[in-house]
């Protein structure tokens, strides 16, 4: 899987399957939204492709509604799909959901994820 940050996703060809992953809230004014290139869709997953894209821009939208229940029934549906690919990353998504839903979240909040930034 090929990660694609912001406009670069501009660059692809047509007919890429291309999903789209996360917003990087870099800092106040500054979001950066963030995609994936699946080069390996086997043939029999072809049949599922357009119900799992479906499947995946609603758990992205349910992220953002914090309907954190709704999220965890997407991502089991969807993890195994899309080759493995995206396992990792619904994996990370349970795992801040987990910890989304100890915080106290702004009604303003918009599901951007700020990285943590690591001094060396």
């Amino acid at each position: 899987m090929n990660i694609i940050f912001g406009d670069s996703i501009n660059l692809l060809p047509q007919g890429a399957i291309v999903l789209e992953l996360d917003t990087l809230r870099l800092d106040n004014d500054h979001k950066v939204k963030t995609y994936c290139v699946i080069e390996k869709l086997p043939e029999n997953e072809y049949i599922m492709l357009e119900k799992n894209k479906m499947l995946h821009t609603t758990l992205l939208d349910q992220y953002r509604q914090k309907n954190w229940e709704g999220c965890r029934q997407l991502i089991k549906a969807l993890h195994g799909q899309w080759s493995n690919e995206l396992d990792s990353f619904y994996d990370i998504l349970s795992e801040r959901i987990k910890q989304l839903e100890q915080d106290v979240l702004p009604n303003n909040w918009d599901g951007s994820f700020v990285p943590v930034k690591k001094s060396l």
